[in-house]
């Protein structure tokens, strides 16, 4: 709910009302064009001022860069990567933000090096991030110094309680699984 909120009130300082009152969140580039070209699966408004929407585009805005995730300011898009590193498979599927260390943390179909489907960006680059996840990320969630992250994968290494859920610590990386034992983790097929 927060992050549709949040998104209503960026969406609202753009410049252009499009069809039944909806206002454009930029374009392409180009007036007329679409803003993103492909799905939009992730969005989180906790940086005040910045809509951080993640998917399987490979444009925002006409910006060079901005594939798979990307910056809303309420004015312009912007990319969450630099030329030298950036989410270049998959799809960001989920976006969570450290307000204590500025980090932002994507999870998705995507892999960096070493195979881990969680990423960090610390401004410059983007890095793996936590235990390796083994399958696909579909949420993010900061509480307090913990990145809980879920999804569709078997338990990360060192971590055999953490089958579809494994809590990251924020300032060390160090993953933990959220329940007593293996008894008890989440059931199902992956």
């Amino acid at each position: 709910m927060v992050a549709v909120l949040a998104f209503g009130s960026l969406a609202g300082q753009a410049n252009a009302t499009g069809p039944g009152g909806w206002d454009d969140v930029g374009n392409g580039g180009t007036p007329g064009t679409a803003a993103l070209n492909g799905a939009v699966r992730a969005l989180n408004s906790d940086r005040p001022g910045t809509l951080y929407v993640g998917g399987d585009f490979t444009a925002a805005g006409g910006v060079a860069g901005a594939d798979r995730i990307a910056r809303w300011d309420g004015t312009a898009w912007s990319a969450v990567n630099s030329p030298t590193s950036q989410i270049s498979n998959g799809a960001v599927n989920a976006i969570a933000y450290d307000s204590m260390n500025g980090r932002v943390y994507a999870g998705g179909t995507f892999t960096v090096p070493g195979g881990n489907h969680l990423a960090v960006w610390d401004g410059t680059s983007w890095a793996s991030f936590c235990a390796v996840i083994p399958g696909t990320v579909t949420a993010l969630q900061v509480i307090g110094r913990s990145l809980y992250v879920a999804g569709a994968f078997a338990a990360p290494a060192g971590v055999p309680s953490g089958q579809r859920l494994v809590r990251c610590d924020l300032d060390t990386g160090a993953a933990s699984s959220t329940v007593v034992d293996v008894a008890h983790q989440f059931q199902g097929g992956l």
